[in-house]
């Protein structure tokens, strides 16, 4: 009995999630425990609707480099409720700069960025992106200052090999 109630859960749970037919079935079966383990994982907090994917949870929280793969994955898997909570969580924690950063690295803004422009690209939820809009001009704004850190002329004259690019940091591993 056990065994059906929690098949059933989980099926209910994937019904909405884009379903998967290929002929490996070892290798379907692990797409969809992946996305199971995501949806498991994934810590919500009530207060705000946000969801905080956490891509190694058991050892660390969710840092904004590893993530942004995971919420454009379930964008692409027909779970875009969870990409857009997930998106409302990492916009929530974008400093008064403009830059995102759970302390572990610089270019999860970018990341972001990236993420929050594919999911509009897959969803066109307008009303979303608009309402986010401030946020998202303000990172780009920071990321613009940030590159022009390396806009520098060496002593002939000549653009040094890492002009206009985003200044050295930390980058994740």
């Amino acid at each position: 009995m056990l065994l059906k109630d929690t098949e059933a859960y989980w099926n209910d749970v994937m019904a909405d999630t884009t379903q998967i037919d290929i002929p490996d079935e070892l290798f379907e079966n692990i797409i969809k425990a992946s996305i199971m383990y995501l949806l498991a994982t994934t810590r919500h907090y009530p207060e705000s609707e946000h969801l905080a994917p956490w891509a190694a949870a058991w050892v660390y929280g969710p840092i904004e480099n590893e993530a942004q793969v995971v919420i454009r994955g379930m964008d692409l898997m027909n779970r875009s409720d969870f990409s857009r909570q997930c998106l409302d969580y990492y916009l929530s924690l974008y400093n008064d700069a403009g830059a995102l950063t759970t302390g572990y690295t610089l270019m999860g803004t970018g990341w972001n960025l990236w993420t929050i422009a594919e999911h509009y690209r897959l969803t066109r939820n307008r009303d979303w992106f608009g309402r986010n809009i401030p946020k998202i001009a303000k990172a780009c704004e920071w990321i613009t200052k940030q590159c022009r850190k390396t806009k520098a002329f060496d002593v002939h004259g000549n653009k040094v090999p890492e002009y206009g690019l985003f200044p050295p940091g930390v980058t994740g591993d």
